[in-house]
């Protein structure tokens, strides 16, 4: 007996204890999610979902490993040179997405950046849009996101050590937009690979521990700052490319722009979801005689939205798209065009306003719509159900698009349709699952439209769980069930 528990004590040391735990660590990994995108839109963006869950396959060679050296002594040295490296390919993972997956990038930070501006309307918008008489709420235009190149340097301020900070940020994409939607994947296997190399020191000898760290590190550094380096110089490669390009076509040499950008978007995938080098390169085509039909229509878009001509720009838009359906940066801009179509459509109607402040009335001075004469008379439904087709197509061309939810929630509780509008704040839930942090205020909106299709079902019951979700997070992931 007493010989059990000694073997017992020595098989359960800390160093296995340890090893053990990085295995269930890296386990887990390979089983979740490393990003989690909503999965409406991919299909639309070229999108396949295996590829965001290529970093399982090392996760679970990684626990093999471990699972390994639980129950037998091996070489030390070598596993912990490779779960080093297995390390730097995670770490490097955000670099991959950004450089080989432009399309996600620019989901991702469309989606971050939908969120913010639909979060901020809603918190300047708040007494508007919490009533049911929305008839004189102003709908805001979207913006696209006009870029996802990693790391462009605009002038020399770049080699500046204060804006180095660019460099791990947008160069290698460790920015917010990116962790908005990391998932636990790629978090638990980063853990996991820490612990397996701490487990693998702490299996070596006391005096040992120290000197084999600083072995290891000794070669490992070189290794990484090569890597590093290397990638660095492929960064400012790009961006003294992209201003060579700038000078040919500043010089009027545009078929050396056209081939060299045909060129870079071979070493430089993202270049493609970049404004001014497809602006760039449609004018070089133009001119050269030669033009390119998509982005020469791309162009033409671009000029009419500056000029505020939604409609035709939109029509440019869908021209350029359906020459080159993979473009994403131009389907991107297709739904924005039609959604501020849309939100254009719904502000300019004949529907009673609200009262003009008299000029002779002493302050402070107070008008409720009520007190008007206008009052009485019916709003125009016309205006919103012009405007929910817009946003609809918008959906068409951009599934899941969260402002076009959004606009289209509210100019369908403006039309009467409550039950309408419930189905397009469902909708809103479901893409905000993918979120790493939820919209709060976003969420109570889409809750609080969900209790007025019940009020107005006659359901009050469910309507006022409903009104409680719209205030409460804590009960969103309570079930609902309807009254009988």
């Amino acid at each position: 007996m007493q010989n059990l528990r000694e073997m017992n004590r020595q098989f359960w040391r800390r160093d296995r204890l340890v090893i053990a735990l990085a295995f269930l660590f890296l386990l887990r990994g390979s089983i979740s999610s490393w990003y989690r995108l909503p999965q409406i839109p991919l299909a639309a963006f070229s999108i396949q979902s295996m590829s965001l869950e290529v970093g399982r396959i090392l996760a679970l060679g990684s626990a093999i490993a471990c699972f390994f050296l639980i129950f037998k002594s091996l070489n030390l040295h070598r596993f912990r040179l490779g779960f080093y490296a297995g390390l730097v390919i995670v770490l490097l993972f955000p670099f991959w997405i950004n450089l080989t997956l432009p399309n996600v990038s620019l989901l991702a930070a469309t989606y971050a950046d939908q969120d913010y501006r639909v979060s901020r309307y809603v918190e300047e918008k708040i007494p508007e849009i919490q009533s049911q008489w929305k008839q004189n709420i102003l709908l805001a235009r979207s913006v696209p996101i006009r870029s996802v190149f990693g790391l462009k340097i605009e002038d020399s301020r770049f080699f500046q050590m204060s804006s180095w900070d660019k460099v791990w940020l947008e160069g290698f994409g460790y920015h917010n937009a990116f962790f908005t939607f990391i998932g636990k994947g790629w978090s638990v296997t980063s853990g996991g690979l820490v612990l397996a190399i701490i487990g693998l020191y702490l299996a070596e000898e006391p005096n040992q521990r120290t000197p084999a760290f600083l072995q290891d590190w000794w070669r490992i550094l070189p290794g990484v700052s090569l890597i590093l380096a290397t990638l660095l110089f492929y960064l400012l490669s790009i961006n003294l490319l992209n201003h060579r390009l700038d000078t040919l076509f500043a010089q009027g040499a545009y078929r050396p722009v056209i081939e060299l950008s045909r060129s870079l978007t071979q070493w430089y995938p993202p270049v493609q979801g970049d404004e001014a080098f497809l602006k760039r390169w449609g004018e070089a085509s133009y001119y050269s005689g030669e033009p390119d039909t998509s982005l020469v229509a791309f162009v033409k878009g671009l000029e009419r939205d500056r000029l505020g001509d939604f409609a035709q720009s939109a029509a440019y838009y869908q021209q350029a798209l359906n020459l080159n359906p993979q473009q994403f940066l131009i389907r991107e801009y297709l739904a924005t065009a039609l959604i501020n179509q849309g939100v254009d459509y719904f502000k300019d109607s004949d529907r009673p306003q609200l009262p003009k402040r008299p000029t002779t009335s002493s302050f402070p001075y107070k008008s409720d719509f009520l007190d008007s004469p206008q009052a009485v008379e019916q709003p125009n439904i016309t205006r919103p159900a012009g405007a929910i087709q817009h946003f609809e197509e918008a959906l068409s061309v951009f599934p899941g698009h969260l402002e076009a939810l959004y606009d289209l929630m509210l100019a369908r509780a403006v039309n009467g349709e409550f039950s309408a509008s419930a189905d397009a704040a469902q909708q809103i839930i479901q893409l905000q699952k993918s979120f790493q942090q939820p919209n709060a205020a976003l969420l109570g909106q889409a809750y609080l439209h969900l209790t007025w299709a019940d009020y107005h079902q006659g359901d009050f019951n469910r309507a006022w769980q409903r009104y409680r979700q719209s205030t409460d997070p804590k009960t969103w992931k309570q079930p609902i069930e309807e009254s009988p």
